[in-house]
């Protein structure tokens, strides 16, 4: 998955774990109080990681 990262000359697209992604849904989770599902994209970063993605 990708995220935006502020160089303070422009924003560019950084690449991030996807491990990374699945605890910022943990965490927004806790915040909202309710479960979300793991969206297209954090899936398909698993993917292109070759890691198995989250099932919750």
């Amino acid at each position: 998955m990708s995220a935006l990262e502020n160089d303070h000359l422009g924003l560019q697209w950084v690449e991030v774990e996807p491990e990374e992604t699945t605890r910022l849904r943990r965490d927004t989770e806790q915040l909202i109080g309710r479960k979300l599902p793991p969206g297209p994209a954090e899936i398909a970063a698993y993917e292109r990681a070759c890691l198995e993605p989250p099932k919750e």
